[in-house]
């Protein structure tokens, strides 16, 4: 049951944000080391977007980016 419960509909086309329809945003969820950072944003493409620069941050050249260049 804990499992299934973790399991969460994807709504976003892209790695790292979903919708939270209470709130109206696109949130960006990113975890490294034991800690989670989340964030709204107003635009999916924007969440898109910081996700690839903390995969960045955090990865280096190893990160899988959702808008790479």
């Amino acid at each position: 049951a804990y499992k299934a419960s973790l399991k969460l509909r994807k709504t976003s086309q892209y790695r790292g944000d979903f919708k939270r329809t209470k709130h109206n945003a696109w949130t960006l969820s990113f975890g490294h080391n034991r800690r989670a950072i989340r964030k709204n944003f107003d635009v999916e493409l924007e969440a898109a977007q910081a996700y690839d620069v903390l995969a960045k941050r955090h990865h280096g050249h190893k990160a899988v980016l959702n808008l790479p260049q």
